[in-house]
Parts: C-alpha cells; structure tokens; sequence
C-alpha cells in the first residue's frame, strides 16, 4: 500500500476481517458512521455472517438477562463493563411516555403504553433502539395475556467451520399472540402486517381458564402458565403452524396445534392447595423451558420440559433445594446478605447461564441452584412495588443485534 493510501483503500475482504476483529459489537457498529460505503458494509448479510462465524468461532459467550413489565432491565456484565438497556423513546412529542414490556423474544420486546385496554403496540430492540409500530389489533380488551415469537435472525452450524454454514434469515417472521376471554385467539402476522381473530374455542374441553403468566418462546412455540377449577397446567401453543381459514373469508382463523399438560407441581409438592405457600415461575434457559415450584421461605425445586413426541413430559433437575444451604459467607458486609428467609420470592430464570434464577429476598440476587451459591444483581436494591412477577421476561442479547424490519 502507498503512503498516501486510506483504510478505505483497502481490499473489502481484508477490511472487513479487520472490522471483524474488533473487541465489542459496540465499536462494530460505532465505524458504521465512519462513511456510508462503510455503514453499507457492515449492514450487509455477508459482514454480519463473517461477524457471527467469528465469534462462533471464539466461543464467544452469549449475553442474557431478564427485562421486568414497567422497563426496568437487571445489568449485563461484559468485558467493557456494565452494559446499559433501555427501551427506546418512540414519541418524539411525548419523550416521557411510558412503556410497558408485554413480551420479549431474543433481543426484541414487545411494548405497550397501557397494561389494560392495550391498543398500540411497538416491537422494539433496547440495545440498537430501533423499533416499528404494530397496527391496532381488530378488538379492545380489557385484559389479554400476550405472547410474541420471532424466528433468529441467523442460525449457524456449531461443529462446521466453513463460512456458508451461517445462514442469515433477512425476512425472519413475527408473531404476537393475544389470548382473549374464553380462550379466543387474535394473532399479528408480521409477513402481512395483519392481525386476523380465531373462529373458535381453541381449547377443547377446557371451559375455565386463568393464565397467570406471560407467553415464554422457546424453540418456536409460545408457552403460557395457568389454571382451572381443578389444577395448574401449561400451555404450549404453535404459532408458525399452517393455519386454515375459518369461514372463507380470510379474517378468521382456526388455531388447533395446542397441547396442554399438568404443571409438574401437581404431582410433587407435599403442600398442594396451599396457594399462599407456594409461587410459579416459568422461563427459558439455554433453550429449554423450566418451570419452578418456589415454597416461600422454605426450598426450590425446578422442572425442564421435554417437548417431543406427542406429550408434554417434565424432567426433575433440582428437588427441593433449602434455602439455609445457599453459602453467603464470602460476604465481608453481613449487610449484603439477604434477609428474612420467608421474604424470599422467584422471579425469572436467566436466560443464558444454567442452573440459575432471580431471586428478590430483599435484595434482588442471582441464585446458582446447583453451585448453592448466590450474588447481587447491580443497582436493583429490591422488587419495585409496580413489578407483576407474573411478567418478568428472558432478553438475550445474541452476537449480532436483531434488525428491527418495517412492516
């Protein structure tokens, strides 16, 4: 090269192994301003393929953490420090609108302004801050439970080290799931920019329900937590499914690809019709939905769905798990421990690392089940009295950002 050649004269494979090699996505995308031939180069699929292969290749680990309804996110550690999340101011008229966190899918969430009546929905990554608006859905509510999937934006073969392996899904698909009284169904289909309403009672011979949680993706199916008269179950509910029309004109839809199965709880804990003494927690970790039978002051225990055949089966992974045995004795303050045993409350599983789970005992922590130990969350001093602990969702930030798509 010259001595009065740029960077920019570089060849395009030798810069972009160069781009590639930086330390943190945050410098990737700060030399998108650096010109706009490199912004094109760096959003182009072959930089962002060449990008995920490398830190495939660096077994570089994924990010995760759990976003709570009103928008507070618990801090992600990373080799630059604490990594800061925010949702995305979306009205430039009204910066100081408030956003609440209905569901999240990878490292996307879907907000709403209102926690009843919910009408404008926005789909939103808190780390790019870009976002889009959803249109109006065909019905108000006053209450509906929410589920939203996506598929990944690029997938990759773990044990192949050739560059075509990873795969970019440019025109990945969305979906958001509204459960309605009576079990109806209102799914937006992000391929048409629609909502379209189910035609019937998708549940079959269930004439009760109260789901108690938030839809949990996991795998490309929507989970959701509830009960009856009679027992507590979990719903699993396929939203990609090919789904017929109703009544030929094209606005309704018949969704019928659900199974239900008992929530393991009812077949394990010594304390069951007390529901005062026990609380659920259903997430994703690593690909797997769990679900926690959490006594109030007293253990642990944690189920791992097994989805395949016809069934639903549960796998045991930890039975019964005393508090008293989780060691706090590398604390030097006594002050930083938590507090009253019976004060202690499950709040969401973390998406990433195993064999853990939020726990707020005062002081918000992160209990290793399996290791018995635990650790502070940073600046979350304690459960805010506006959380709903039945809506803390998984966020996990992948190696390259999710693009938010126009609809």
């Amino acid at each position: 090269m010259m001595m009065n050649d740029g960077v920019d004269d570089l060849p395009e494979v030798l810069l972009v192994e160069i781009i590639c090699r930086l330390s943190c996505i945050k410098f990737v995308f700060q030399c998108k301003c650096v010109s706009k031939h490199w912004c094109e180069l760096i959003s182009s699929s072959h930089f962002v393929g060449q990008y995920v292969r490398r830190q495939r290749d660096l077994k570089t680990p994924i990010l995760g953490t759990v976003v709570v309804d009103n928008g507070t996110f618990f801090r992600v550690e990373n080799e630059d420090g604490l990594m800061s999340l925010q949702l995305p101011v979306i009205s430039e008229a009204a910066p100081e609108q408030k956003l609440f966190v209905v569901g999240a899918c990878n490292d996307l969430v879907l907000c709403c302004p209102s926690e009843l009546d919910q009408r404008d929905y926005y789909i939103c990554n808190p780390y790019t801050k870009k976002w889009v608006a959803l249109p109006p859905p065909p019905r108000i509510h006053n209450w509906v439970s929410v589920g939203f999937i996506c598929d990944p934006y690029y997938s990759y073969n773990s044990s192949s080290t050739f560059d075509d392996e990873v795969s970019i899904n440019a025109e990945y698909r969305w979906r958001v799931v509204r459960l309605r009284q009576e079990f109806y169904v209102d799914i937006f289909f992000s391929e048409t920019g629609e909502w379209r309403e189910s035609a019937n009672v998708v549940c079959g011979l269930r004439n009760y329900f109260d789901i108690i949680t938030a839809g949990v993706a996991c795998n490309g199916k929507l989970y959701f937590s509830g009960s009856d008269h009679a027992s507590s179950y979990i719903l699993e509910l396929d939203p990609f499914q090919d789904i017929s029309n109703g009544d030929g004109d094209g606005n309704h839809i018949i969704v019928d690809k659900c199974r239900f199965s008992l929530a393991p709880l009812d077949m394990s804990s010594e304390v069951r019709g007390n529901s005062i003494s026990l609380y659920r927690v259903l997430g994703a970790c690593r690909g797997h939905l769990r679900v926690t039978e959490f006594v109030l002051g007293n253990h642990l225990c944690v189920w791992e769905l097994d989805a395949g055949g016809d069934n639903l089966k549960w796998r045991l992974v930890v039975d019964k798990v005393p508090f008293f045995e989780v060691d706090s004795s590398y604390y030097e303050d006594v002050s930083l421990t938590p507090l009253d045993e019976c004060a202690k409350t499950a709040i969401g599983f973390h998406p990433s690392i195993g064999d853990t789970i939020y726990v707020d005992a005062q002081k918000i922590t992160k209990w290793n089940f399996g290791a018995r130990m635990f650790e502070l969350v940073p600046e979350i001093p304690s459960q805010d009295s506006r959380w709903n602990l039945n809506y803390i969702h998984p966020f996990v930030l992948p190696w390259w950002p999710t693009p938010v798509l126009s609809l």
